[in-house]
Order: C-alpha cells, then structure tokens, then sequence
C-alpha cells in the first residue's frame, strides 16, 4: 500500500512516482493527500508551473488553489495577477461642464439647384 510519509523527497521524478503510486492504490475519487500537495507545491523552488502540472498529471487550476492555500493569496510565480478594477467614487466635483456652441451645420448650405435628369442617363 502507498504510504506518503515514505517519501520526503522533493524531486519532480519522485514526486511524479508518488502520484502514480497513489493513484493505482486509491479508491474512487478521493482528494489528493496533503503530503503530495505539499510535495508538489515545493517543487515551484525549481520548476514552472506548466512543467509540475504535466509531470504529475495535475489541473494546472488545482494546483495553483494549493499554492495559494499554502502561501497565501499571492500571485503565482510567473502568473500575472488579475486586478480589480473598482471605480472611483464619483460626485458632482470630479464633473466639468463645457460649454460649447453647437454648429448649426457642419457643412455650409448646398446653393446649386439640382437639376433634372433625363432617367436614361442614370447609371445603375
């Protein structure tokens, strides 16, 4: 039977092989031991992101859940933080009116009558 507590080292092969060995004596679907979490969370001192989720067949969402469990709600490394962007407050100050004459016609008026045309010299 796995027994996590065998296993102390924090190398991404024997990680690898821990969640392996983990997953063929589990029953059902059970959440991942904290140990193995904890493994896979200290493997950030040395790997990427991308390369700890593929070696160990982890969601890359679930793994970064553990990040933050583990060391707050801090950004992950390489990860860029998503900002909340909440507007300011507003009040009547922060508005300034401008008063401008409203052009009457932004080109001058057409003083060229139009003409009739013959409907035979129309083009289509």
């Amino acid at each position: 039977m796995f027994d996590p507590t065998t296993n102390t080292t924090s190398t991404l092969a024997a990680t690898a092989e821990a969640f392996r060995l983990w997953r063929t004596e589990r029953i059902g679907r059970g959440s991942t031991p904290e140990l193995l979490r904890e493994q896979a969370v200290a493997l950030l001192e040395v790997h990427s992101r991308v390369e700890i989720t593929q070696a160990l067949g982890i969601n890359s969402t679930a793994f970064g859940q553990w990040v933050r469990e583990r060391r707050g709600d801090a950004a992950l490394p390489g990860e860029r933080r998503k900002r909340r962007v909440t507007p300011p407050p507003t009040s009547p100050e922060q508005f300034v009116e401008l008063k401008t004459p409203v052009p009457q016609s932004i080109a001058p008026p057409c003083t060229t009558p139009a003409r009739p045309v013959a409907s035979d010299k129309l083009r289509s």
